[in-house]
């Protein structure tokens, strides 16, 4: 109701100006929206990562593998070296941590990693 009320409104000011305006047409010029991508799990794959890797690896590298935003994956970075899940090294290199290693050891555990007798279909 106050939607309709602020629309005539609008229209009486419109046909002050002299201009016209198509009503409850709206819908007509939009686009449908867009299919969004669905959220990552940029902690899960930084691990993937540095695993599938096997050596410590400087962070634009991480985020040139993962696919991710550098100054993003830096701040992730961060906060998983705070947590222990990665290991930063002097020359500014990382590595997977001690806690990084039981996401991955869960998802093998559950099957996630689609390994049969320990090789992959």
């Amino acid at each position: 109701m106050l939607i309709k009320a602020r629309q005539e409104g609008f229209q009486a000011a419109l046909e002050m100006v002299g201009a016209e305006i198509p009503v409850g047409n709206a819908e007509a010029d939009s686009k449908p929206p867009g299919r969004r991508r669905p959220r990552r799990r940029i902690p899960h794959l930084i691990l993937r990562e540095l695993s599938f890797s096997g050596k410590a690896m400087v962070a634009s590298q991480i985020a040139k593998a993962i696919d991710y935003n550098l100054e993003r994956t830096q701040t992730a970075l961060t906060r998983m070296e705070e947590a222990g899940q990665v290991l930063r090294n002097g020359e500014g290199r990382w590595a997977i941590g001690i806690a990084g290693m039981t996401p991955l050891n869960e998802d093998a555990a559950a099957g996630n990693g689609n390994l049969t007798n320990g090789r992959r279909p």
